[in-house]
């Protein structure tokens, strides 16, 4: 059997790892990965699927199938967490395998929950969107929610926006939409520029006064430090509020998001779904999203509860 394995080229390979154990193991596999925020949820997921196979007395290299679906059991959230998790430790076992940690690959026979696809029911609308910036109580916030819908940006690359990243343009565009661009620096390092408009650029310039610092962030708190994303997703939750598009708001008109919260990211969605509605290129709102894959911008023209190719038939 051994023979066989070897000829198929399963059998024991060679550890190139050069990990001492297991935990070194994971320190090297986030290290293979771009993304901060990634680095950090995979490193707390693996670091507890750790703790519990230590409790059972198992490491990497003695895990088995059993005790993956033992830890799988223990886990608990909805369907999304559970996804991430259970990929955040196929992608380490995997890992495990390829460098030859370990002998085989027993992250390969689990498999992820498939997760609902909810992303209409986060999409607002072009009223909502308005509603929302007219419930902004505050210059700052007026600014946030115009540049995240305006721009598309995720919430990191607009919390880590400075001055010297927003370019006046140098002639007025052909087009006459927009007068100013900003650089984002987005998932594994990719860098864009992405036009905005002139109501988008005044937004942004009436917080920095003259001798703004260009190295410096252009969202901050009131006492001056770089906004965190987890702030501006506080203030977007309460402009939703105070807008009445909070998820059981009294009024609302529909249930918004399955009971999830408004955060930044739904106006991320909100920019690619309304852009193409208006006749964006779909590879146009790809570059502007900054999405590695044009089958990801794609999602947006399929998320139309209420339609249907029949109403366009003549039965």
């Amino acid at each position: 059997m051994s023979r066989q394995l070897a000829k198929r080229g399963l059998g024991a390979p060679t550890d190139i790892s050069g990990a001492d154990d297991d935990g070194h193991l994971v320190e090297l596999w986030l290290d293979q990965k771009r993304s901060g925020h990634t680095r950090r949820s995979y490193g707390r997921t693996s670091m507890l699927f750790l703790m519990f196979l230590d409790d059972h007395g198992r490491e990497l290299r003695t895990c088995r199938l059993v005790d993956l679906e033992r830890w799988r059991a223990s886990l608990d959230g909805s369907v999304a967490t559970l996804a991430q998790r259970i990929s955040c430790v196929k992608s380490l076992l995997t890992f495990a395998q390829v460098t030859g940690y370990c002998q085989l690959n027993v992250g390969a026979a689990m498999v992820a929950p498939k997760v609902p696809n909810q992303l209409a029911e986060r999409i607002l609308t072009v009223e909502e969107v308005f509603r929302l910036i007219a419930a902004a109580p505050n210059e700052r916030c007026d600014a946030l929610l115009r540049f995240l819908y305006g721009s598309g940006a995720r919430i990191g690359e607009t919390c880590a926006l400075t001055w010297d990243e927003v370019h006046a343009a140098e002639e007025e565009p052909a087009d006459g939409y927009g007068d100013a661009f900003v650089t984002l620096h987005g998932k594994g390092g990719e860098t864009r520029h992405v036009r905005v408009s002139a109501g988008v650029h005044s937004a942004l310039r009436a917080l920095g006064p003259e001798g703004t610092a260009p190295g410096s962030t252009v969202f901050q708190t009131r006492s001056g430090r770089p906004l965190h994303p987890s702030d501006a997703a506080a203030m977007v939750r309460r402009a939703a509020v105070a807008a009445g598009l909070a998820a059981w708001a009294e009024g609302s008109k529909r249930r918004i998001g399955s009971g999830s919260a408004v955060s930044p990211h739904w106006l991320r969605h909100a920019h690619a779904s309304h852009a193409l509605d208006a006749g964006a290129r779909v590879h146009l709102v790809q570059q502007t999203l900054g999405h590695a894959s044009l089958a990801t911008t794609s999602r947006y023209v399929h998320v139309r509860p209420g339609e249907s190719s029949g109403k366009y038939l003549g039965v």
